[in-house]
């Protein structure tokens, strides 16, 4: 899912924002949307701020945080359910149904995600529900329910062809690839990745052509098929590097750790392994280091709407006093004139 349809305020920032997050350009990314949700702070455009909100959720899901990323897509559902964006309440609930299945949470995942089903029945929704049956496919597959799995997967893909989403249409294929090759039918499941992985290269989604790369590398691990398996792994550490996505590049790791020791290199089988290690530390350092700059944020965001509603209040109890000194003046000057 892209991060969505920008307002005419925020395109600039929404389009920059939007290719950075395509490209896995996280930091620049939030960089964009923080600017975008600072503009329509000033310019009081509340709309468009709930927009940069769910879009940064949308981020910070990629890096990982999923703390935020929750309360950045409820906070924007509640906006746009009050405003009848249904376009955005949408992606909101997309958001929310992510980020619960990331954090295993399956039961308000697959709430989410048949809520979307529900709404999604508008000409600009019409991808969503697409998005909806893939979350729920990958569901079934986490629980292990491999026929379900299979059933929504495809209902996905049908559903994003339809609406000519490219993007979609590679998730479905790769989350196909999974469950194919969860089933042991590794010729179909390398077909689905393949494919996945070619519509990758073309929109140039970099962090999710990492995806199939390992996954075809864990395929070709499993088939004890090793110098398949370190074509692909190295693609993907290659390109995880360039955009610097740990959590691919110590995913690439580890799976290359296992393809030198399936070849008998128990050296660099080593190598990788201290490699995944460093990597996976360094992202674990960074998404407690995110959390601690958003905690701080948010206690400072908190503490400046605690102010201004209290000089809110202020204002609104000068008000009442000055109408009410007014209404005495007035009786006042009746009492006067009679």
């Amino acid at each position: 899912m892209g991060i969505g349809p920008w307002s005419d305020n925020s395109a600039r920032g929404g389009v920059l924002a939007t290719g950075h997050w395509f490209s896995s350009n996280l930091k620049r990314a939030l960089e964009e949307l923080f600017e975008a949700k600072s503009i329509f702070d000033e310019l009081d455009d509340p709309e468009g701020r709930a927009k940069a909100v769910i879009s940064i959720g949308n981020v910070y899901r990629s890096i990982g945080d999923y703390d935020q990323a929750y309360l950045n897509s409820h906070q924007a559902l509640e906006f746009f359910k009050t405003a009848g964006n249904r376009l955005w309440e949408c992606l909101a609930l997309v958001g929310l149904g992510m980020t619960c299945e990331l954090i295993g949470d399956y039961q308000s995942s697959l709430q989410h995600y048949n809520k979307l089903i529900e709404i999604a029945t508008t000409p600009k929704t019409k991808w969503i529900p697409g998005r909806a049956f893939d979350g729920i496919g990958n569901v079934y597959l986490h629980m292990g329910n491999y026929e379900q799995a299979l059933t929504y997967y495809l209902k996905s893909l049908e559903v994003f062809k339809d609406a000519g989403e490219r993007a979609g249409i590679a998730r479905a294929l790769n989350d196909l690839g999974i469950v194919h090759q969860s089933l042991g039918d590794h010729q179909h499941a390398v077909e689905f990745y393949l494919n996945s992985l070619q519509i990758r290269e073309e929109i140039g989604q970099k962090e999710a052509q990492c995806t199939c790369l390992v996954n075809l590398g864990k395929l070709y691990i499993q088939e004890k098929n090793a110098p398949k398996a370190f074509e692909y792994l190295k693609r993907a550490l290659n390109i995880a590097i360039e955009v610097k996505a740990n959590p691919r590049i110590y995913q690439a790791h580890f799976q290359l750790c296992d393809a030198y020791e399936l070849n008998g290199d128990l050296s660099n089988a080593l190598k990788h392994f201290r490699a995944y290690h460093q990597a996976q530390e360094e992202v674990f350092k960074e998404e407690s280091d995110t959390k601690i700059k958003n905690l701080k944020t948010r206690f400072e965001v908190e503490k400046a709407e605690k102010d201004a509603e209290i000089t809110r209040l202020k204002n609104v109890e000068l008000k009442e006093k000055n109408l009410h000194l007014e209404q005495l003046l007035q009786d006042l000057r009746a009492a006067q004139v009679h």
